[in-house]
Order: C-alpha cells, then structure tokens, then sequence
C-alpha cells in the first residue's frame, strides 16, 4: 500500500524539547490568568489546551478556535465541548505536528463560527502551525503547566520567530 500524504508529519527534533519548554510570548502566572483572558474577545481568541479551554468557558468566552485532546499534563480530562461551535478531528501523535493536523487548523481558520479540533494523539505543537497561519491581530493562549499560560498576538515578528523553529523539524511519515 502506497504512503498517504496524510500520514506526513513535522517530528520535534530533540534539540529544540528546551527551547520549545520555554514559552513563546508573554507567560501570564496561574493567579492572573481569569484577569488576562476577560481582556481578550472570543472572535479574537484561539485556545491551544484542555485546561486553557475550560477556563475560557468558565470565563464565559467563547474562542474562535479550541485545540483539545482531552489530556492535561497526560492525564485524561472529562470530555468539555464549547457551546455553539463545529467540532473537527485530526490525528497528530506526540511530538509531532502532522500535515492532517495542519490540514485541520486551515479548515477552522477560514470558518466563519467557531470551531473545536479533537485531536487525537496530544496538541502541545500545535500552536506552531496557529501562529503560522493565523491572522495578524488574533490572541493564541496556550497552558504551561504549573506556570499559567502564554499569550501569543500574532504579527509578522512572531511568525518568522516561530517558522524558524518549525523549520528545524524533521519530515518524516508516521504510522
């Protein structure tokens, strides 16, 4: 049976595990986080996380776009759909950021409601391909866990930090 293109993935090499432990924006402590995200308009705000996700809920916000996959720190989490929004899937595995994945986040992107991806596998690297293809202006909250979370405002500085990271990512194809 032929390889399927969408079997391709981006593999985290091992270097860059340190780099990308580090956060990519602003880091928002535990204790500020409800004060940070009422700041920040659903149509304006993309979620990469279970826990990020649900305390946008709690807050009553409503994100543009949600990646879970119902794992906190490899725990598994109570299934906690946003309301009014499509649900996707996609497949992406632990340390990878696969072109089904990616292939995903465009889809949601150019919706014009608010989506949810499931991913099955883990989304932690998925906020490379957000920041990539997200639009200028729209906020990215991610967790890093027993911190907070990290705000992210897409613009072009940031793209181009974040597409030299992915660039050192190893092509590969996955089972």
């Amino acid at each position: 049976m032929p390889l399927s293109y969408t079997r391709l993935a981006w593999v985290l090499p091992d270097h860059l595990r340190g780099v990308l432990a580090e956060p990519l924006g602003e880091l928002i402590p535990s204790h500020l986080v409800d004060s940070a995200m009422n700041q920040i308009s659903g149509d304006e705000l993309i979620v990469v996380g279970d826990v990020v996700s649900a305390t946008a809920m709690k807050l009553g916000i409503s994100p543009y776009l949600a990646l879970i996959d119902g794992r906190t720190e490899r725990r598994r989490l109570p299934e906690q759909p946003l309301p009014s929004a499509r649900t996707l899937k996609a497949h992406n595995p632990p340390g990878t950021i696969t072109l089904e994945a990616v292939c995903t986040i465009m889809q949601a992107l150019t919706r014009v409601d608010h989506s949810i991806i499931a991913i099955e596998g883990e989304e932690d690297l998925l906020t490379i391909p957000v920041v990539l293809l997200a639009r200028n202006g729209v906020n990215i909250v991610y967790g890093q866990p027993g911190k907070g979370v990290v705000k992210l405002m897409v613009d072009s500085t940031l793209r181009q930090s974040v597409l030299n990271i992915f660039k050192q990512f190893n092509l590969a194809f996955y089972e």
